[in-house]
């Protein structure tokens, strides 16, 4: 039996989203000689070509304090 993780690795989904984009690209865009397509490669796939990098900002998770909104604004003020 295998385990399946339902989660969601961004990165991995990145690259997968990239290579299949330049795949397809290069099928119905594709040249003959072979250097000036791996010329128009290299143009595309790097940062700033057809993609941005991914983002990832990590949020800390905060402990909770029990209170409800009014509750910890009511302490606040005191």
């Amino acid at each position: 039996m295998t385990s399946t993780h339902n989660h969601l690795d961004a990165i991995q989904t990145f690259d997968r989203l990239r290579d299949a984009y330049l795949r397809y690209y290069d099928t119905p865009f594709g040249l003959a000689d072979k250097r000036l397509q791996a010329e128009r490669r290299a143009l595309l796939d790097r940062d700033g070509g057809i993609y941005r990098k991914p983002l990832i900002e990590l949020r800390p998770e905060y402990e909770s304090t029990g209170r409800s909104l009014a509750e910890s604004a009511s302490a606040a003020a005191a």
